[in-house]
């Protein structure tokens, strides 16, 4: 694979009829080393294309149609399709026996995959999933920082992060404490000043070459969380705003999670 190229990458899944369970936790593991396991245990790598909903597989009579967009860090050579994550994790859904299906039922769960494909795309909207398939969760990272007894307010500010949906700057509710915090503290520090660094993700970047209208997103989250400050009575002379798009990921791993963490806006005192 090609370094910064994103690609398209979809299979088919279908639950063989004699299994007698079916799991979640399938998915797609993009890497440069080929990786072997002497045992049939769980992959403990987070994988890059995964199931939204991560329910169980359980399509026996047809084929379920998953698709997800990767971008290359560069020199790929293979993809994993298994099964990922701890097994005490693991959703397992006892599956009955099809009508009319002979043979023995196996004690463990069996998948066919059929229909592999790799396409390059220019950004993750090109890459169409069927109707069948389970997109992947837009997720808001959480995260909750340890202080210390009688942190300053500086420290606390400092360490203060809102972070955000896939393609949105609309500040979600459930930061609404944490901003608010720092109004407080600055309202008690009247000589502090903040300012709002707003970021983006690598897949956020590439929409907004095809899309204008998604075009700016890390400033326009930073202005947003202006906007809830002011609403908390700051004086918004007191609130700079600056971006620096996805140039300072936060995780550079690309997964989910990663991108997650990286659609954000970070509190820095001036």
């Amino acid at each position: 694979m090609v370094e910064g190229q994103q690609y398209c990458i979809r299979y088919s899944l279908s639950l063989a009829e004699l299994s007698k369970f079916a799991v979640n936790n399938v998915g797609v593991y993009v890497t440069d080393k080929k990786m072997q396991y002497s045992k049939d245990n769980a992959i403990m790598v987070e994988p890059q294309v995964t199931i939204g909903d991560n329910v169980p597989v359980n399509i026996m009579d047809s084929w379920e149609h998953i698709c997800g967009s990767y971008t290359a860090v560069g020199g790929e050579e293979y993809i994993v399709i298994g099964g990922f994550g701890a097994e005490d994790k693991m959703k397992v859904e006892k599956m009955k026996k099809p009508a009319g299906v002979s043979g023995t039922v196996m004690n463990d769960s069996y998948y066919f995959i059929d229909n592999i494909e790799i396409v390059a795309v220019d950004a993750k909207s090109q890459c169409n999933c069927s109707k069948k398939s389970k997109p992947q969760a837009q997720f808001i990272y959480s995260s909750s920082v340890a202080r210390e007894t009688g942190a300053k307010p500086t420290d606390i500010i400092n360490t203060t992060v809102i972070y955000f949906a896939g393609l949105s700057e609309m500040v979600p509710g459930q930061f609404d404490s944490n901003i608010e915090e720092v109004a407080t503290l600055l309202k008690a520090n009247p000589t502090l000043k903040v300012e709002l660094i707003g970021h983006s993700d690598m897949d956020e970047i590439a929409e907004a070459k095809l899309d204008a209208e998604v075009g700016n997103i890390a400033e326009k989250r930073a202005n947003a969380v202006k906007e809830v400050l002011a609403g908390f009575g700051i004086d918004t002379g007191r609130i700079s705003v600056s971006f620096v798009d996805d140039s300072q990921p936060a995780n550079t791993f690309n997964s989910p999670s990663g991108h997650a963490q990286n659609r954000r806006v970070v509190f820095k005192v001036k």
